[in-house]
């Protein structure tokens, strides 16, 4: 059965609608070969209005959706007078969106269960692919529980596989993207204080800017297992929003994530590609988890890996927040592990985070309210290029003799044993008194963390005790080659020149030399 023609609109192929005779016949509906709507608009292929009575609609081959607009594969309608709107709950509901645009897979109205008890079938498998705009695999306005299953999404723009605004739908199976090409896409879009509860979030092969998860003031619920790899944002530039990332919520939205087993680096449980815009090479998209004014919670352990992005996890604004449960562990090579804008909270605590490339584990606030729990987390260093903390607000001199107790939030930094000459603070705009004597050929202590683990810009340096700096050309390997005893540079933030300086006292003594021919 086909549905043809631009013109064609408001034609259904199989309804099911009755008036109430006082016989309450159990009607059925089972299909195994080719339904398809390939143009038209309003048009339906099962329509289930009054009185199937319990009856079962199989759909073993699904019902195809390749062109038009505003087509439904299966119309639930509401309860009206007569015989019970219900399937059976053995009932298996599949539909394919290759095309059009605002179709619809399952749309319903009516409050409904979906349970193979025989578990031989799924209930429900629905994909979204191709050249698809702006369609929906399952759209509820009612309170649904679709059984086992699935719904993939795999191509198209702006696509939604499971969406709800007046209704709560449970899913016994799972919400996935799969290999495609595709612009904003979401897999589950949960509003207006609504619920999605899925058993999965999955992605497969390698998918493109999209966002699985995405609450707007709504809950989502991942009840099982994450395991998203392969998301990448592809074509980015200033002119639009390509991104991708497993969870965004906002709008006082809920997201909660489980998880039954811990990935590693090569298989992570979520897993994003990013890349710097084509038009402002400055800027990096790319996402693990991103609440703004929203919350997620991830109430077991995660492995997030997030390459050439922008961060691990973000949270900013207003009732932004991020819970990330003990013994879970983010990799970035780029941008943050853990971001704030200063006013979104995260909560990630006796954790792992590994930063490689030029990456940033979080920011440091001296003074304000401090965004961030990360006690108890260890920072392991892989690369030389790597910052591991930005210290920012900061109001009161931080002493050189106490400098490292004084800026770690109670962190561990290691390294791989091979990258050493990483930095762990990074200072603009402070007064750095130098309060106790340094060396610079130290091997530990203050005088190696201040040479070798700290850097400031845009700073007042007092020099109040001696400073030494004669060095072999052999020690200068962590120095570039120099033997330079102190040193300020401005920065951008700078206003003027007064706040980038140094003051050496009339007792201190400042010594520079090389001590071979090098």
């Amino acid at each position: 059965m086909k549905i043809e023609g631009a013109s064609s609109k408001n034609n259904a192929m199989v309804v099911f609608d009755r008036k109430n005779s006082g016989v309450n016949h159990v009607l059925s509906f089972f299909n195994d070969g080719l339904m398809e709507i390939e143009d038209g608009s309003q048009n339906i292929g099962v329509f289930i209005g009054t009185g199937i009575n319990k009856g079962t609609v199989e759909l073993n081959a699904p019902i195809i959706i390749s062109g038009g607009t505003n087509n439904v594969a299966v119309y639930h309608g509401a309860q009206g007078v007569g015989p019970t709107n219900q399937l059976a709950g053995q009932s298996v509901l599949k539909a394919d969106i290759t095309g059009g645009t605002k179709n619809i897979g399952y749309f319903t109205e009516f409050a409904q269960t979906l349970n193979d008890t025989t578990g031989t079938k799924p209930n429900h498998a629905f994909t979204i692919s191709g050249t698809a705009e702006n369609s929906i695999g399952i759209y509820s306005k009612a309170n649904v529980n679709i059984g086992t299953g699935s719904v993939v999404l795999t191509g198209g723009t702006n696509n939604v596989g499971l969406y709800t605004e007046n209704g709560n739908i449970i899913s016994k199976g799972s919400i996935e993207f799969g290999t495609g090409t595709s612009v904003g896409n979401v897999g589950a879009y949960a509003k207006n204080g609504y619920s999605i509860t899925v058993d999965s979030a999955k992605a497969t092969g390698t998918s493109t800017n999209g966002t699985l998860l995405y609450s707007d003031g709504g809950t989502i619920n991942v009840t099982s297992d994450v395991s998203a790899t392969g998301m990448q944002v592809t074509g980015a530039d200033t002119s639009n929003k390509n991104n991708s990332m497993l969870a965004f919520s906002t709008g006082g939205g809920i997201i909660n994530l489980s998880n039954n087993i811990l990935g590693s680096s090569s298989t992570p449980d979520i897993e994003v590609t990013g890349m710097a815009l084509t038009d402002a090479s400055s800027m990096y998209r790319g996402i693990g988890l991103m609440a703004d004014g929203g919350t997620i919670n991830v109430l077991s352990p995660v492995y997030i890996k997030v390459t050439n992005g922008a961060a691990g996890v973000a949270s900013i604004n207003t009732n932004g927040n991020i819970n990330i449960a003990a013994g879970s562990t983010i990799e970035v090579d780029n941008g943050y592990a853990v971001y704030s804008d200063g006013t979104g909270k995260i909560n990630m605590q006796n954790s792992t985070i590994i930063l490689g490339g030029n990456a940033t584990a979080f920011d440091i606030y001296k003074s304000g309210t401090n965004p961030l729990t990360v006690t108890g987390t260890t920072v392991k260093v892989v690369s030389n290029d790597v910052i591991v903390f930005n210290v920012k607000n900061i109001t009161a001199p931080l002493d050189v003799s106490t400098l490292e107790a004084s800026i770690n939030p109670g962190v561990t930094v290691t390294n791989d044993g091979i990258h050493t000459q990483y930095i762990e603070a990074a200072v603009d705009k402070a007064i750095i008194n130098v309060d106790t004597a340094l060396n610079k050929a130290d091997t530990s202590g203050a005088s190696f963390y201040f040479y070798n683990r700290f850097i400031a810009q845009n700073s007042v340096l007092n020099v109040n005790e001696n400073v030494t700096s004669e060095l072999a050309t052999s020690q200068t390997t962590n120095f570039k080659g120099q033997v330079i005893a102190l040193e300020m540079n401005s920065s951008k933030s700078a206003t003027s020149n007064a706040t980038s300086k140094i003051n050496i006292a009339s007792s201190a003594t400042v010594k520079a030399g090389r001590t071979d021919a090098g």
